[in-house]
């Protein structure tokens, strides 16, 4: 039974790394989108921004991972110019300034994952104790 409640205390931990992921990203969206000059801003249009472009990255790498050899990096580089016209419709603006914010977005996502990597790890090493 202590095993189940584990498990459970993993997805969950699994499931708030996921949303801080997100507003992390959104945040850093935001501070994008004001540096490029994009008027009005508000965190919930960064947030669905950034929701979308996570999905259609993480499908994109999925499905062309199946390729032999340039699956991976195909996916990647397909889902990077989606993201890229996902902000672009999202905020109505043009290339380079969707662009700019994107660089926003990786920014965050490397900034997620470590805080991501912290906490699963901070929560584990809790388990094991």
């Amino acid at each position: 039974m202590d095993g189940l409640f584990a498990t459970g205390g993993v997805l969950m931990s699994l499931v708030i790394i996921a949303l801080i992921s997100l507003a992390i990203e959104a945040f850093f969206i935001f501070i994008g989108a004001r540096l490029a000059g994009v008027y009005p801003v508000r965190f919930g249009t960064c947030f669905k921004a950034a929701f979308i472009t996570v999905v259609v990255t993480l499908i994109a790498a999925l499905v062309l991972s199946f390729m032999p050899a340039v699956g991976t990096g195909l996916g990647w580089l397909i889902g990077v110019l989606i993201s890229i016209f996902i902000i672009r419709g999202v905020f109505g603006i043009g290339f380079g300034k969707a662009l700019l914010v994107w660089i926003f977005a990786v920014a965050a996502q490397i900034i997620a994952v470590l805080v991501g990597v912290m906490l699963v790890g901070g929560g584990i090493a809790a388990l094991t104790v």
